[in-house]
C-alpha cells in the first residue's frame, strides 16, 4: 500500500456555481499532506479575475498554489514550478 501522493493536481476551466461551498465542512476533512495544485484556464482574466467555484472551496486548505492560465507559456511556468514544489519535498512513505 503506498504512502500519501506525491501532489494533488486540479486542472480545468473557471466553474460557477450559484451555492457556495461550506468551507468548514472541507477543513473538518483535515489537511492535505501533499503539494496542492490548482491549474484553471481562464481565457479572460482581465474581465473575469475573481475566482471560481472551486478556487474559493480550496481556501480551506493552506498553501494551494493556484494557476491562472490563459496562454501555452503559462501552463509551462506552471508545471516547472509543480515540479520544483515536488521535488523540494521529502519522499512519501512508500511500502509496497
Amino acid at each position: 500500500m503506498a504512502g500519501s501522493p506525491d501532489a494533488i493536481v486540479i486542472v480545468g476551466s473557471k466553474v460557477r456555481l450559484d451555492k457556495k461551498v461550506p468551507l468548514e465542512a472541507l477543513k473538518k476533512k483535515g489537511e492535505v499532506m501533499c503539494p496542492l495544485f490548482y491549474l484553471n484556464y481562464n481565457a479572460d482574466p482581465f474581465n473575469d479575475p475573481w475566482p471560481d467555484t472551486i478556487g474559493s472551496a480550496l481556501k480551506a486548505y493552506k498553501g494551494v498554489l493556484a494557476y491562472d492560465i490563459r496562454y501555452p507559456s503559462d501552463l509551462g511556468v506552471a508545471v516547472r514550478e509543480m515540479f520544483a514544489t515536488i521535488v523540494k519535498r521529502p519522499p512519501s512513505d512508500q511500502s509496497f
